[in-house]
């Protein structure tokens, strides 16, 4: 809706406005009020404040501009038409020998002009002010001139003063055209109006610090969260050289002024602050007139990176287990925690080492979370379940295009993830040694390369690894770097098995069978002496993964007894197995050759394609790939 004010100066106007107001294509948009007023009568008009557009004719149009210079305020305009329309009548009124065309509009140039077709002289007098009107008037009159025309004003002093006039009308189509021009120019300062807006909401609300300057290198625009670096005692910086409000800024802007080019990324330091400052050149037709700063507290900048590359991950970042839930009541975990507890107050990197089922993971996270790293993120990744080719990407990531399959746009690598967080690493021991190297390098530099790119991304992780193997024993056979044991070895925790933790299993086998209780809703059986004499004794192999198994077993074969007895015990510890002498199908029983070869001639026979061939022979592909491994076979 545009509201809209017409001001005409006599009756007849009035009407003909109104009348093609009614009938304007725009009507139903169009809140008008049509107002019958002169320019000496102003000063009692009374103004809407939701008014969009003043319409209205001569002086008072010129009136209106210096009474509202922030409203937009359309002149009614005068045409040759409206001239010629004029002077008939006062010829056929008046037969005057000579005419005055009196007033201040753009077509009284071309009022001089129509003396040559009509049998009268015309001459013209300008008036820029209404207060010149009447001077004009006499002065005319002076000349000889016996008959007047102009706007409503002239009329009337000629009118109390006896002398012969007639009033300019507007025609139809000026009012038309004044109309039309009201709406495109109220669209024009809405559009305007609504950009200000846009772009005073983004200085005002950015984060980021925002300044524009002229080329003096004064300060014309100034965001408040500028205003916070702001050295001076106003409240605002704005008028002021660059120079003296930011120090700091003067330098780049002067540089990137002088060369016309962006100035990016210029790492600064000022006071207790490290700033991210870009300069942008504002360049308008070849013409320099300015520039616009943008600079960023580093801090942030770091934790909005964090908070990103949380985001680009939809698991495996956090970290959910405390010392607290390590259950135990043996010494040997109490010194195992609080040694760890040591090395969670420094950020060097950890070798875990302990068997199969020790709670390697547990304690990595327990770590990270009473670590400074807590806030960041927990990134695990078990080095075995990946082939080769699968565990480098995972790892350091890779752009779009790096390789057959790659997805478009490329992915963000585990060590990325990790940033300002830590990253564990299970089954170090198998990690391939071509990764080894890269590896190495990241740990050392701090810098990781992504699969395909060019560039380096600098990452902040700290490392913890976990294996149930003896590294040095692996490194002496030659598969594991020297170099890269010692990275990883800075501080070393040794997880002692279950069968070496006095009176543990019997507390962690409660807590499994009550866990199994509430998830399953079995009654927890009383368990017979004997039967936890015989708990006691067994070594565990498989650890605290394995008790666990046995717990789910028993709360399943005693769901319908009171009892668990030792028989019952005896049957979850060692369940039937194969005879010994029952043969064990193995790849190669269909043949008499050894495995290495047999596993050579299936994969010649899929040319090395490993998926394939794992299909052929029934097994996963990672079973597939730990076979190659383990016998040295590699892809031609």
């Amino acid at each position: 809706m545009i509201n809209l004010i017409f001001i005409v100066p006599y009756p007849e106007l009035e009407k003909k406005v109104s009348e093609i107001l009614d009938s304007h294509p725009l009507r139903a948009s169009l809140q008008k009020r049509i107002e019958m007023r002169t320019a000496d009568q102003l000063d009692k008009f009374k103004f809407d404040a939701g008014s969009d557009v003043i319409i209205a004719r001569g002086f008072t149009a010129y009136s209106l501009r210096k009474m509202f210079p922030h409203l937009p305020v359309i002149e009614l305009p005068i045409t040759a038409y409206d001239l010629i329309r004029a002077l008939n009548e006062c010829i056929s009124l008046y037969a005057p020998e000579k005419v005055a065309f009196i007033g201040n509009f753009a077509a009284l140039e071309e009022a001089k002009e129509l003396e040559h077709i009509v049998c009268c002289d015309i001459e013209v007098y300008h008036t820029p002010k209404v207060e010149d009107v009447e001077n004009a008037v006499e002065q005319a009159h002076k000349d000889n001139c016996s008959a007047f025309i102009g706007g409503y004003s002239v009329n009337l002093i000629c009118s109390q003063k006896g002398y012969a006039s007639v009033t300019i009308q507007t025609g139809n189509e000026a009012i038309i055209q004044a109309l039309d021009e009201a709406v495109r120019t109220v669209n024009v300062v809405r559009t305007e109006r609504e950009r200000a807006e846009m772009f005073t909401t983004i200085t005002e609300t950015s984060k980021d610090g925002m300044l524009y300057v002229d080329m003096a290198q004064n300060i014309r625009v100034c965001n408040p969260a500028a205003c916070q670096l702001y050295i001076g005692t106003k409240k605002n910086p704005l008028g002021l050289p660059l120079k003296t409000a930011f120090p700091f800024l003067s330098d780049p802007v002067f540089r990137a002024l002088k060369t016309g080019s962006e100035l990016a990324n210029q790492i600064i330091h000022w006071k207790n602050s490290t700033l991210n400052v870009t300069v942008h050149p504002v360049i308008i037709n070849t013409r320099k007139t300015g520039a616009v700063i943008t600079f960023q507290d580093a801090t942030q900048i770091q934790q909005v990176e964090i908070q990103i590359r949380k985001n680009l991950a939809k698991k495996g970042l956090n970290a959910h287990y405390h010392f607290e839930d390590i259950i135990h009541e043996s010494q040997e975990m109490d010194h195992v925690i609080q040694k760890a507890r040591k090395f969670a107050s420094v950020s060097s990197n950890i070798l875990i080492e302990g068997e199969t089922g020790t709670g390697k993971e547990l304690f990595a996270q327990s770590i990270h979370n009473s670590s400074n790293r807590c806030n960041g993120p927990f990134v695990a990744v078990n080095c075995a379940s990946l082939p080769e080719n699968l565990l480098e990407s995972e790892l350091f990531g890779y752009v779009e295009g790096a390789f057959t399959g790659a997805s478009k746009g490329g992915k963000i690598g585990l060590f990325e993830l990790a940033h300002k967080g830590t990253l564990f690493l299970d089954e170090i021991s198998e990690i391939p040694l071509s990764i080894q190297g890269k590896l190495l390098r990241v740990l050392q530099e701090h810098e990781v390369r992504r699969l395909g790119d060019d560039r380096v991304i600098s990452v902040d992780v700290r490392v913890i690894a976990a294996t149930n193997r003896n590294l040095r024993v692996i490194m002496e056979q030659g598969n594991f770097r020297q170099d890269l044991m010692y990275r990883l070895d800075v501080l070393k925790l040794f997880l002692p098995p279950l069968y070496k933790r006095s009176g543990d299993a019997k507390v962690i086998f409660y807590y499994f069978l009550d866990l199994f209780h509430r998830q399953q809703g079995y009654p927890i059986p009383h368990i017979d002496a004997s039967a936890m004499q015989l708990l006691s004794e067994y070594r565990f192999p498989g650890n605290i993964r394995e008790l666990r198994n046995v717990a789910e077993r028993l709360i399943v074969i005693c769901m319908d007894q009171k009892n668990l007895t030792t028989a019952d015990m005896r049957e979850a510890l060692y369940p039937e197995e194969l005879p010994q002498n029952t043969p064990v199908p193995a790849v190669s029983s269909c043949y008499e050759n050894s495995e290495r070869d047999f596993l050579i001639q299936k994969l010649e026979e899929f040319h090395y394609n490993q998926t394939l061939t794992a299909k052929n022979l029934g097994i996963n592909r990672t079973t597939l790939w730990r076979h190659m491994k383990q016998l040295g076979i590699r892809r031609p």
